[in-house]
This record gives structure tokens, sequence and C-alpha cells, in this order.
């Protein structure tokens, strides 16, 4: 019997991820504005983007192979039209990941300047992250890709 993807799983840890960054930005830039919390906390939000653009990127391999077991059996354009936003998203969380890496070497009113600089990716990611998830949806339950998918295993499974 074939597993289960592990695609339609993954797909979720980033988007909560992304759901979650900025919320967490507002709650460190006023953390650090009053002096509650020391910049090194900022290592929370460097591991969650690095969290969120290795999520991503695993995301996008996981889809690649899933995409090869339909690809020949859906609609093409809405195929590719998701594999470009994914791809495009995790290049995306990645970029973010790098900026955040820049917290570690920045103090005073730069360091406020790239919480600002992510927050601003980070709501416009969350713009990216509904486009691919509804992309995905799309496949899913406009061109039945789980369908095909669990077709498709069932049939190997007989022979």
């Amino acid at each position: 019997m074939e597993s289960l993807p592990l695609h339609p799983a993954i797909v979720h840890l980033p988007i909560g991820i992304a759901l979650m960054l900025p919320i967490l930005n507002i709650l460190f830039f006023w953390l650090f504005k009053t002096g509650k919390a020391k910049r090194e906390a900022s290592m929370i939000l460097i591991i969650m983007h690095l969290g969120l653009a290795t999520t991503s990127f695993l995301a996008m391999q996981l889809g690649e192979i899933e995409e090869e077991k339909i690809e020949h059996q859906i609609d093409h354009n809405a195929l590719e039209n998701h594999e470009h936003k994914g791809e495009f998203y995790a290049q995306a969380t990645i970029a973010l990941a790098l900026v955040s890496v820049l917290l570690v070497f920045t103090r005073g009113r730069r360091f406020e300047q790239v919480l600002g600089l992510l927050f601003i990716g980070q709501i416009i990611l969350i713009f990216f992250t509904y486009q691919v998830g509804h992309s995905g949806a799309q496949l899913v339950y406009k061109h039945d890709a789980a369908t095909l998918r669990k077709n498709i295993a069932e049939r190997r499974e007989k022979f």
C-alpha cells in the first residue's frame, strides 16, 4: 500500500508560521521598545524565519515528487501555476530569513528598522501565502488532484 503524500501535510507548517510571524514581530518590537526584552531575544524571530524557509523549501520539494505522479492526468496550467507560485514563495521566505539574520548585526535604530522591514515583508508574505494556498486548493477541489493520486496508487497496488 502506498503511503499518504507528505506534501499536503507539510504545506500547512509554513502557512501557520507565516501567519504567526507578524504578530510575534509586533510583540518583540513592543518588548524591545519598553526594555522588557534584550536584543538577543530576536533569535526567536530568526529561528522562526529559518523554520519558515526550511518548511517552504521542503513543501516545494515534496510537491515536485507529487507532481510527477499526476502531471499527465491534470490540467497542466493549473499545476504549473501552483508550482511557480510555490517556487516564488520558497524564494521569498529564504529572502526574509536572510533579512532576519541582520537582527544579529544591528543595534538601536537600525535594529528597529530591520524589524520594520521584516514586518512589511511578513505582511506581503501573507498575500503570497494565500496565493499559493489558493492555487493548491484549486488543484485539490477543482481539478481533483487528491482523487487522481489515490486512483493511481490503487492501480499500482493491483499490479
